[in-house]
């Protein structure tokens, strides 16, 4: 191949970067050199390689090229037929990065083997996967040992696992969990069972948020930075279901049902927490929400979308109990505020803080 160099600067590098088609095959990467000398393939010079797979059917995977081999750093595998067993493979490159699977279907194997450990994947995507068995999939993906994130769009179909099952794994640490399905409202529970959040999770699901709470009572939670919730049902099972997440620093909660829960009653009344972005869609408002939002003395940012206020005492709002905020937003095409309410806010903080995204603002 004749690859195109391009220059960095005049006399540090050169790179080559390629990309390559055939068939169902996409592989991109670059090379790199010091001297102004044709690129030799060796592992010092090829630094990125990522290899796309679209509608392949295939049982193994192998490169002879152990430079390939050896340097893959994403693997993207979409629309094909994979036999279950042929997972294996994809956990065999000893550099590979970041793994996704997106619309395959795991074909059914015989023989179900084990999967060596794999100590490179730092991350894992997969979206709409078909498959005979959740049960070995989990297992297939808790052969990742140094996994980090994991993102999961779900479409198992109608695939179950009992949860009697799910003392058969072990709860494995992992820095970010997405998961995001409205058909299935037991899954992202299950899920976060059988894995330990240190940092920020991201929930899109039909189930209730309350039974989230056995999750973030277990210590692997407790130091969460990052909640973002949607699609979610909010009910008096509700009540604590945050109160362990001491260091929560920035919460997204957007419910498809709400009852009139308030949102301070999601957390102790006997702890501060310091939080420092809030954002809320279509919840009830009332005076002690605005208070414990002041009691988070780093807040800096705290935005209303469709949330209505009931019967809110604007002195709750004063600038000097929010003395760090950055931006206060409030979003909406329903509801509006008196305009005694509106004057004060306008008093209270400058317009680079302060924004309203409303039909009508006051009445």
């Amino acid at each position: 191949m004749n690859l195109p160099c391009t220059f960095k600067s005049e006399n540090v590098h050169i790179y080559k970067n390629f990309e390559y088609k055939y068939l169902n095959w996409e592989i991109t990467g670059i090379f790199i050199r010091k001297h102004f000398f044709e690129a030799k393939m060796d592992s010092n010079s090829l630094i990125d390689l990522n290899i796309y797979l679209y509608k392949v059917d295939f049982v193994n995977i192998f490169f002879k090229n152990k430079y390939i081999y050896n340097n893959i750093k994403i693997l993207e595998i979409s629309n094909s037929n994979i036999a279950y067993n042929s997972l294996k493979f994809l956990l065999l490159f000893p550099n590979l990065k970041k793994l996704k699977m997106t619309n395959n279907n795991i074909l059914y194997s015989e023989v179900n083997k084990i999967f060596e450990t794999n100590m490179s994947i730092v991350s894992f995507e997969f979206e709409g996967i078909q498959m005979p068995s959740l049960k070995n999939f989990l297992q297939f993906i808790k052969s990742m040992k140094n996994l980090k994130n994991l993102s999961i769009k779900y479409q198992f179909g109608r695939n179950t696992l009992a949860f009697s099952e799910i003392e058969e794994f072990f709860r494995s640490e992992i820095d970010y969990f997405s998961f995001i399905s409205c058909e299935d409202i037991h899954m992202g529970v299950f899920l976060l069972s059988v894995f330990s959040v240190k940092h920020n999770i991201e929930l899109t699901s039909s189930c209730e948020l309350g039974n989230l709470k056995a999750n973030f009572s277990y210590d692997g939670f407790k130091n969460i930075r990052s909640i973002k919730i949607s699609s979610i049902k909010i009910d008096e099972t509700a009540i604590n279901v945050f109160e362990n997440l001491r260091r929560l620093e920035r919460i997204e909660l957007r419910p498809s049902e709400h009852l009139p829960i308030h949102f301070y009653k999601f957390f102790s009344s006997s702890c501060i927490y310091n939080l420092k972005v809030v954002i809320l869609r279509g919840m009830k408002i009332v005076n002690i929400d605005i208070i414990f939002f002041s009691k988070s003395k780093n807040l800096e940012i705290l935005e209303f979308n469709e949330c209505h206020f009931n019967n809110i005492s604007y002195i709750y709002f004063a600038k000097t109990n929010f003395i760090y905020l950055k931006l206060l937003k409030f979003l909406s095409y329903d509801c509006r505020f008196s305009k005694d309410f509106y004057d004060f806010l306008n008093e209270e903080y400058s317009e680079n803080i302060l924004h309203f995204e409303m039909n009508e603002i006051y009445y």
